[in-house]
């Protein structure tokens, strides 16, 4: 559980609060490598990465791709489901320039 008084004094950023909330989660959660945030414009429907805090391996940079295209991620989109991946190597494909990233950060 979250300390729901996490001091933020010192973030100066978003990157640097979701920094702070990684810090706390791995005190009970260390195999979290990486959380990331993407924004979704509904109105040409493009997913972009945001903000990531990613503790091994090199984090992706100016990715989009249309929701649409995606429909693992339109199907998640629908329901509001999470999703976590225990095995990326044997769940993900390399069908797009994220998936080859993916696989290519040994998680």
């Amino acid at each position: 559980m979250l300390n729901p008084g996490l001091d933020f004094s010192n973030a100066r950023s978003l990157t640097d609060r979701l920094s702070a909330i990684h810090d706390q989660m791995l005190e009970n959660h260390p195999q979290v490598t990486r959380i990331a945030c993407a924004i979704y414009e509904g109105t040409t429907d493009t997913l972009k990465t945001f903000i990531n805090s990613t503790r091994s391996g090199s984090a992706i940079t100016g990715y989009t791709i249309r929701l649409s295209e995606s429909n693992s991620l339109s199907a998640l989109a629908k329901t509001g489901t999470p999703r976590v991946i225990q095995n990326i190597h044997n769940s993900i494909q390399s069908t797009n320039a994220h998936s080859e990233w993916l696989l290519s950060q040994g998680y």
